[in-house]
């Protein structure tokens, strides 16, 4: 039987090289899987209703898909109060997110489905520019990457070291 030891020189973020700082910021950015979103656009959609004004239940649900293809986008279903109507909101593709793959029904306080062009118009509009905020905000943190300050100091909180290479060792 044999034991070999191997010993590694190990470096904090701040001691790599250029290039071994952006493989250690393009490895982390390849596994982020982006946990919190979901919950921070359901807390950004929920504040924009309330500031159109748009009362929401417990049933408000929020879908998306931003990965930069085809079909990508942003909804939110449920039952809402708007003004004296009530509205409800279904996704009507399984395969497209965005926001006019939504059906929408305005109904008045007896559950009896309104037909009126214009105030459709405008809470379609109103639901697509909500949307569209959304779906910017998502993007906006899906591509945000930290400067090297930032992630150095997430890395020392983490305690997180480095190979020569760039490659995370702990």
């Amino acid at each position: 039987m044999r034991i070999d030891t191997v010993k590694y020189q190990v470096y904090k973020f701040n001691e790599l090289s250029k290039e071994a700082k952006e493989k250690a910021v393009q490895d982390y950015y390849e596994y982020e899987d982006f946990s919190f979103l979901q919950d921070d656009l359901t807390e950004s959609c929920k504040s924009l209703l309330e500031q159109y004004k748009i009362k929401f239940n417990n049933d408000l649900q929020l879908s998306y898909s931003l990965s930069y293809c085809q079909g990508d986008g942003l909804n939110f279903t449920g039952n809402f109060e708007w003004k004296k109507y009530h509205i409800k909101i279904a996704h009507s593709s399984w395969q497209y997110l965005f926001a006019s793959a939504s059906d929408i029904t305005i109904m008045n306080k007896e559950g009896e489905e309104i037909i009126n062009e214009k105030i459709e118009k405008q809470f379609k509009n109103l639901y697509i520019n909500i949307c569209k905020d959304l779906e910017k905000e998502g993007y906006g943190i899906i591509g945000y990457r930290m400067t090297d300050k930032e992630f150095s100091d997430l890395c020392e909180a983490n305690n997180w070291e480095f190979l020569k290479d760039g490659k995370i060792y702990n």
